[in-house]
């Protein structure tokens, strides 16, 4: 380790994935995402080519009919405890209307936190939605990720 260095946490490495647009996948969210929903189409992580696999047909109708309802985003929360992977995200706190899941989340020195989420496909970066009936909210971020039609998701 050189001079003045230090060792970084696996939430660090985690923070580190996620403002990549990597969403890491665990017991609680797998079979919860289709790929495109975790924006691996975006990214080369699926092929739309290759032979049979497990889902294909349904991630293929997704990219041939363009029917895709949820994408990942990048979000922030200012206060309270985070919410765990599989967590619900609401359209509104009043009828309690699921919008999405959390996928991954992880504190900062600041006591704020930052998650990669699923929401409409229409959000767009600034959008709130509700976590729970207490007010507390999340914001969604600029994910640096490009769509094939250059738009940034």
């Amino acid at each position: 380790i050189r001079s003045g260095a230090q060792l970084a946490g696996s939430d660090q490495w985690t923070l580190f994935e996620m403002r990549s647009g990597l969403a890491r996948i665990t017991a609680p969210t797998q079979e919860s995402f289709i790929p495109q929903s975790v924006n691996l189409d975006l990214i080369g992580g699926v092929s739309f080519s290759k032979g049979c696999y497990p889902g294909q047909e349904i991630v293929a109708r997704v990219r041939y009919l363009g029917r895709l309802k949820h994408r990942m985003a990048r979000a922030s929360i200012t206060q309270g405890d985070l919410p765990t992977a599989g967590d619900p995200v609401f359209l509104d706190a009043e009828t309690r209307q699921r919008a999405g899941t959390d996928i991954n989340a992880v504190s900062l020195p600041s006591g704020a936190g930052e998650l990669l989420v699923t929401v409409p496909f229409a959000a767009s970066t600034g959008a709130e939605f509700p976590i729970d009936q207490t007010g507390r909210s999340i914001r969604l971020l600029e994910l640096p990720v490009e769509s094939s039609d250059g738009d940034s998701q």
